[in-house]
Parts: structure tokens; sequence; C-alpha cells
């Protein structure tokens, strides 16, 4: 029998239902859908952050469990925690809390020692007081040490045997200005390769 035979009007015929469906309808609540795995769904340990910083909940929570469990994608502690691709750790990490208290030790004193300084042609003497006539015989020396003062500056261009009229350097500036008594003052300073110049 078809449907065109079937003595029930087309309007009328419903499709047979599972009780499970009749029940859901009529009490209102949503049907739940089968659990069901994707083959689009990756696996999270295979991406290069997967375990590269520290859980929140699990470090705000003082090591109590996370409600991922073991499916988190972030590390629940020291020992799960893996190194970012740029190797570099989660910073707040004590790994890398500790890399950067040796660094910023480390570094302070060899820093200022590793940078070139260079010397570099100005049109004056860097705050216009008037020390320099000659804009030829002054000098900008470029990378200096953010906290040195004019004072060191001087004390590393005499420590070099640099002869020189002015020095002045501000704190927190990395450039400093640096004038000559007269022109063989300078080329002295140039030739004996004191300082690398670039015009």
């Amino acid at each position: 029998m078809t449907d065109q035979d079937s003595p029930i009007p087309p309007e009328q015929q419903t499709q047979p239902s599972s009780n499970q469906d009749d029940i859901a309808t009529t009490t209102g609540e949503k049907r739940k859908r089968e659990n069901t795995t994707t083959t689009t769904e990756a696996d999270p340990s295979h991406s290069p952050f997967y375990k590269t910083s520290l859980c929140s909940y699990f470090r705000r929570t003082m090591g109590a469990s996370c409600s991922h469990g073991s499916a988190c994608k972030y590390a629940h502690g020291e020992e799960e925690l893996r190194p970012r691709p740029d190797n570099t750790w989660d910073p707040t990490s004590e790994r890398a809390k500790k890399a950067i208290k040796l660094d910023t030790t480390n570094n302070n004193d060899s820093k200022e020692e590793d940078e070139e300084i260079m010397m570099t042609d100005i049109a004056a003497d860097g705050d216009g007081d008037g020390d320099c006539l000659d804009a030829g015989l002054s000098k900008c020396l470029v990378h200096l040490p953010r906290k040195w003062q004019s004072d060191h500056l001087r004390k590393f261009l005499s420590d070099q045997g640099i002869l020189f009229k002015s020095a002045k350097k501000k704190k927190g500036m990395s450039v400093g200005f640096v004038s000559f008594e007269d022109a063989e003052q300078l080329k002295k300073a140039i030739e004996e390769d004191l300082l690398e110049t670039r015009i």
C-alpha cells in the first residue's frame, strides 16, 4: 500500500517515533545526544603549547584538583610543566622565576661591559648650552648604560685614555655627548680605535 492508497489523509500521517522521543517532548526536556567521537577532534597533547603553562585554577586553589583532571591542557604542577616552543618557561613557574633572578643578577654587570659604545657625529653639543662652538669636534656616544651619569662617562673616557673637553650624559638615557678641545684629540681617539666611529 502506498501513501496515495492510504485511507488516512497525508496531513494526518505521522512517522513512527520512539518511546523516548515521546517522553522528551511531553515533559519539555531536551533530548540528549549520544556521545560520539569525531575524527575532527585533535589530541591536545600534539599542540606545541600543551602543558606549557600552569593551570590557573590548580595554582589558585593550592593544588586542589582541577575540574578537567588529567584532560586539562595546562600543567598541574612544576613536574608536568614543559618548556614553550621558544625555550622559555611559564613566567609564573618557579623555574622561570629562578631563571629571571639569575639572569638579572648576572647580566647587570656584564651587560654594561658587553655593549659596544659607538661614537657618532652630532650637530650640536647635545644640550644647547654652547660648550662646543665647532660641531665637528662634538660626538654623540650611543649604547651607554642607562644608569650612568656624566661622572661615569668622564671616568670611562679617562680610563680609555681619551682626552676631551667635556662629557655629558643624563641618567636614564643611552646616549652621551663628548666635545673635544681640538681636531687632534678627536683624531687620536678615533685612530687609537678606542671608540668605534660611525659617520
